[in-house]
């Protein structure tokens, strides 16, 4: 399995865990504070910034509710 492939499959894990923990939002950035357009409301064609999950203690292992913080995908790849 390539490693894409492993990160994409944690990826989605780490979305699972996150929306068990919190239900369904809204959510607000963990950094610009701003609302989150969570995947589902996302037109195809749109340039709106999607729903990533921080690890506030950037150790991916950790997969506590405490842990995981909803985040725009731009301001979480600053």
């Amino acid at each position: 399995m390539s490693h894409s492939s492993n990160s994409n499959k944690t990826s989605r894990s780490y979305f699972a865990k996150f929306f068990a923990y919190n239900g369904l939002g809204p959510f607000a950035c963990v950094f610009c504070g701003e609302n989150i357009i969570l995947p589902w409301e996302v037109q195809p064609d749109s340039k709106a910034q999607r729903l990533a999950v921080h690890h506030r203690d950037e150790n991916h292992e950790n997969e506590t509710k405490e842990n995981l913080q909803p985040t725009h995908s731009g301001c979480h790849s600053r």
